[in-house]
């Protein structure tokens, strides 16, 4: 049984990935004076502009604690201990993916915590907007509307079918296995949690790729996810479908829609710049890995 002294360092990191990316939401809105660009989805925009960021920290904090505790209740009734509970679902909802566990989900080997987790770390991926429109307006419209969570469901719901089809032929996995631990890795990974509860590097080669793909796209703007945003690579589909129709329409004017609403040319710009910017440094990042992985094989070999 591990000792209080750890336990208690244990806490404190968990502890500290929830209150550093909670600290950093009411900065970010501080920062800006509470008015953010609804259209791009960046944050809580036009549901509460030019409020006071007392009453802007109270509703981040309503649902960043509500989701919490809701799901350290859920893991505790699934067999998880009260102090696992609590630490994991700190850092699910901040997205930071520490766990008290070396093998991490694992560890637990439970598919009703496994679950849980996974729709945890979903519902922190989406745009704090529209958790807000859904659980304290129950705006169920306007969410299912936004354009970026129809990227968010669908890349999620893509890279899934992907990984459980070819888990399916290529695994030892039930077909429940495979959905189940393609939907954790999928959704752990694009929300840039970390959590594991499989070692997806035993599996075939593609899927690799595929999880280095996933951790580019990322989420949704607006939550304490990382990669280039969903936001961000509907723009770029928009702005590329638009530059092919140019070719055969040159004098056409072709607006980006983003939410109903026309984007300007600097907002494109800046998703566009952006997008290539972060494409080629994990570009660069990947070939330096397989590199150094393959050095490292040669050096193991040499000493065989």
């Amino acid at each position: 049984m591990p000792s209080f002294t750890f336990s208690f360092f244990v806490f404190f990191f968990c502890y500290l990935f929830f209150f550093f990316f909670y600290s950093y939401f009411v900065f970010f809105f501080q920062a800006e004076d509470g008015i953010r660009d609804f259209c791009l989805s960046r944050g809580l925009g036009d549901v509460y502009k030019r409020q006071r960021i007392g009453v802007t920290a109270k509703w981040i904090w309503t649902i960043y604690l509500g989701l919490t505790i809701t799901e350290i209740i859920l893991l505790v009734a699934g067999g998880m201990n009260f102090f696992d509970s609590v630490c994991h679902s700190l850092t699910t909802t901040a997205t930071g993916g520490y766990s008290t566990k070396q093998n991490s989900i694992a560890a637990f080997n439970s598919p009703y915590i496994e679950y849980i987790i996974t729709l945890f770390m979903f519902l922190a991926g989406i745009n704090f907007t529209l958790l807000y429109l859904l659980f304290l307006k129950g705006n169920f419209k306007r969410l299912f509307q936004n354009t970026e969570l129809h990227w968010y469901l669908g890349t999620v719901g893509f890279f899934t079918l992907f990984t459980t089809v070819t888990l399916i032929f290529t695994s030892p996995f039930s077909i429940e296995e495979s959905f189940r631990k393609a939907i954790f890795q999928v959704v752990s990974l694009q929300t840039t949690t970390g959590f594991i509860s499989a070692d997806y590097m035993t599996w075939v080669p593609v899927l690799w790729t595929l999880m280095c793909i996933i951790m580019l796209f990322g989420a949704c703007a607006g939550s304490t996810t990382g990669g280039i945003k969903c936001i961000r690579i509907a723009i770029m589909s928009r702005v590329s479908k638009n530059e092919f129709k140019h070719i055969i329409h040159p004098n056409a004017i072709l607006p980006v829609r983003i939410n109903r609403q026309v984007i300007s040319s600097t907002t494109k710009s800046a998703a566009v710049s952006y997008t290539h910017l972060r494409a080629h440094e994990t570009g660069r990042n990947l070939v330096c890995r397989l590199l150094l992985e393959k050095k490292k094989n040669n050096t193991k070999k040499k000493k065989k």
